[in-house]
């Protein structure tokens, strides 16, 4: 009698310890899928961060070619403006019209944009009442 209860008891842990084998498998088979995932997200993470990089330094490289030609434009029509004056000290024909009178000065434009920017707030503020 005792012998078939400690096998039955056997029996019993035996269960057990196969039915816990097999959760602590299938958690550890998960854990090492999330581990493998997380490790690609990284990659993806690293290459997309290399890419920003690569697209940064590209983009200030543009920047720094655009100010270097915008230096030498300017430092062109600064040539110009200077050889364009004639010996009794007047602009030339192309220069006159640079500094005509007709031509809206930055505080004009800054008034137009004080302007359209009152009209635009005040329209917001009719639609909204």
């Amino acid at each position: 009698a005792q012998a078939r209860a400690f096998g039955r008891e056997l029996a019993s842990r035996q269960r057990e310890h196969s039915a816990l084998t097999q959760t602590m498998t299938a958690r550890v088979q998960a854990q090492q899928r999330t581990i493998i995932g997380l490790e690609g997200t990284v990659r993806l993470a690293d290459k997309r961060a290399d890419e920003a990089e690569t697209r940064t330094r590209r983009e200030a490289r543009r920047a720094n070619e655009a100010q270097e030609r915008l230096s030498s434009l300017i430092d062109e029509v600064l040539m110009r403006q200077t050889t364009s004056v004639d010996a009794a000290g007047r602009p030339a024909e192309e220069d006159q019209l640079f500094h005509s009178s007709d031509l809206p000065t930055v505080v004009d434009l800054l008034a137009w944009e004080d302007h359209a920017h009152g009209l635009a707030v005040e329209d917001l503020r009719r639609r909204h009442a």
